[in-house]
């Protein structure tokens, strides 16, 4: 029943002043009530002789004034509705008064037009009504026969403590209107203090906007009143939105940059009302964005560890074998033109484990990077991807190590030339690519990567360092330059565009020098003599096997556990000791720390040999322990090097 009376009194939608809109439901139900029941009781009167000396056609006419002014208030021309009934019961006094002159109490019908005026309009106007209204009243007494003195009296205090009323509901109205409006500017004031944009729809347009939200939407929320929620909102916003469920939409704002906006709607009490609020989580996404890089590169990280320790192991076994070939006087020269070839393979193996190890070397592994070596080796990880689109020339000068982590370094410069390559011309079928490196003897060297490609638009190049910038929204993240901008500033570098064209681009990253430090070089002890007992401790016989005929003509023996290393060494004398890093249960790093509590360190020759994969904590200990490390695979050249063996005679095929 309350839908139907809300849907009957219902006011033209141009109508958006809440008050006037509860008048116009007021007048509206007024009529509905009124129009037909004026008439009704006025025939009612007729028929039992009351006599009220109205014919049919005024009745019928009161019925139709009523019907209209109904209409007129339900729609645009509401003001007139209003009017009308107040204007029609000032002129209806006196015509009654001649039509119906034995009427004494006509004076009566203008309390019913004082009561709506003291409900519909304002207190100026109830004044104006109300004086004219007396000079009315006051015609009235004085044509009736006879002369109503008390009716006017009446009328006067009536009309007086109506105006009194009206005056102390108009003050109350506008202390309740101030104190509202207190409140409601303190809560649009919390609202713009807060990261959420708030903003209400009622009947489909925007009445209330924070500048919160106007200013999420790159609008002004005066801008936005009035308008309708579909016309402002993305897309993506309207088509995933749903009562009391967040959403996130992704939003591509003028200045190219991606926005990520959350978003939730509510229904309002008003079946007609929406409510919206809207969040920016660009920044939560950068850091969530962050954080899966950087766990996959942890996780990459793992897996190129493990790979290049089982690569490493069973690559550093034919290498070896293909050494002691190699050494042998008897052996062929075709045999020995393909083990070369062999060689070579392997050493392609090799290279490709080491760029992949460096390239996945966890941040707090060390420091230092060879620049020049870590761009062919950046280069050849990614020449699957660019070499079809791009020829790259290197222009590289002698330089220092930088004071950044493989890994860091590695990561920007893949980024590059992908974006260099990225940037090819339709027109080309080939982009060209330079890589140069230049030191001119300062605490800083310098690496210039140029391309010929697209270039960046002059009025893009301000911000392509800014997060979620993108120039390609289908297929960049637009977090790359930032990335790289981040890394670099957090070891003292930086990066700029120097310049960019339809001719190509220019990119210059700016790197501090590491500090070579003289306590970090290797102790090295004087060369102990030919004929050396050796330790060699191995999980894995093969490698061992392979070791003792590698290390001869010195007397080996090998162990599989620490553990039987120690009781070895509380047996034999030892001159050399060769531990495997990386063991089952407990690994090289557990013997070395015993000798070196027990002070037994300095005694032996201690060097650890490792297929490469390891952590961030076994990176540290080996930049701490400072004993030499043998990587597999290895030549059996780089083997006696570490050992301090002399080189032994060449070994004859068995």
């Amino acid at each position: 029943m309350n839908k139907i009376f809300i849907a009957i009194t219902q006011p033209h939608d141009s109508l958006t002043n809440p008050i006037q809109r509860r008048i116009a439901r007021m007048v509206a139900a007024f009529h509905l009530l009124t129009a037909p029941l004026a008439p009704m009781f006025l025939l009612l009167g007729d028929t039992m002789g009351l006599g009220n000396g109205l014919t049919n056609k005024q009745m019928a006419l009161i019925f139709v004034l009523g019907l209209v002014d109904y209409g007129l208030v339900r729609s645009r021309w509401f003001v007139i509705g209003v009017w009308a009934p107040i204007i029609v019961i000032g002129f209806m006094a006196p015509y009654l008064l001649h039509a119906l002159p034995e009427q004494s109490s006509t004076i009566f019908i203008l309390f019913v037009g004082l009561i709506l005026a003291g409900i519909w309009v304002s207190m100026k106007e109830l004044l104006v009504i109300s004086t004219l209204y007396t000079f009315i009243a006051i015609y009235i007494s004085v044509n009736t026969n006879p002369i109503s003195g008390g009716t006017l009296m009446l009328w006067l205090i009536c009309t007086v403590l109506m105006i009194i009323l009206r005056s102390h509901l108009t003050w109350s109205h506008a202390i309740h209107e101030q104190g509202l409006k207190t409140h409601n500017n303190r809560l649009i004031s919390l609202l713009n203090a807060t990261f959420d944009g708030t903003a209400i729809a009622q009947s489909g347009t925007f009445s209330e906007v924070s500048e919160v939200f106007a200013k999420l939407l790159e609008s002004r929320a005066e801008q936005l009143l009035g308008q309708s929620p579909k016309d402002i909102l993305p897309p993506q916003m309207l088509q995933n939105m749903s009562d009391n469920r967040l959403g996130l939409a992704t939003v591509l704002n003028t200045n190219g940059f991606i926005r990520y906006i959350q978003f939730v709607s509510q229904s309002g009490k008003d079946s007609e009302e929406q409510i919206f609020a809207i969040r920016d989580v660009t920044q939560q996404q950068l850091q969530q964005a962050e954080l899966q890089t950087t766990d996959r590169m942890v996780s990459a990280g793992f897996v190129a560890a493990g790979v290049a320790h089982e690569v490493n192991t069973p690559l550093m076994i034919i290498q070896s074998e293909v050494d002691l070939l190699q050494h042998s006087s008897q052996l062929p020269k075709h045999i020995g033109t393909r083990l070369e070839h062999i060689e070579s393979g392997i050493a392609r193996i090799s290279d490709i484990m080491s760029d992949l190890k460096r390239f996945t070397r966890p941040s707090g592994s060390p420091t230092t990077a060879d620049v020049n070596a870590l761009i062919e080796s950046t280069l050849r990880l990614a020449q699957h991807t660019i070499g079809h689109k791009s020829n790259v020339t290197l222009e590289l000068d002698q330089c220092p190590s930088a004071a950044i982590s493989e890994s860091k370094l590695s990561q920007v410069l893949l980024n590059l030339l992908l974006n260099a390559a990225q940037a090819k011309s339709p027109q080309k079928s080939q982009c060209s690519i330079t890589v140069k490196t230049t030191y001119e003897g300062d605490d800083h060297l310098i690496i210039d990567i140029i391309d010929d490609g697209i270039g960046i638009p002059d009025s893009q190049q301000h911000v392509i360092f800014e997060p979620f910038f993108t120039t390609k929204p289908k297929e960049g993240t637009g977090l790359g330059l930032s990335i790289c901008q981040r890394i670099l500033t957090a070891c003292g570098g930086h990066i700029q565009l120097i310049h960019s064209s339809v001719d190509g681009s220019h990119f210059q990253i700016k790197l501090p020098t590491a500090i070579v430090s003289s306590s970090s070089e290797i102790h090295i002890a004087s060369q102990p003599p030919n004929d050396k007992r050796i330790l060699v401790i191995d999980d894995n016989f093969q490698i061992l096997e392979l070791l003792k005929e590698l290390l001869q003509p010195n007397s080996v023996e090998c162990r599989t556990t620490i553990q039987s290393a120690h009781d070895a060494l509380e047996k034999s004398d030892f001159d050399i000791i060769l531990c495997d890093l990386v063991m089952p249960n407990e690994d090289g790093r557990s013997l070395y720390h015993h000798l070196k509590s027990a002070g037994e360190l300095e005694n032996y020759h201690f060097a650890f040999i490792t297929g490469g994969g390891v952590d961030m904590a076994t990176q540290q200990f080996l930049e701490n322990a400072q004993v030499p490390v043998v990587f597999k695979p290895f030549r059996i050249q780089q083997l006696w090097d570490a050992l301090e063996l002399e080189a032994p005679p060449l070994l004859e095929a068995q």
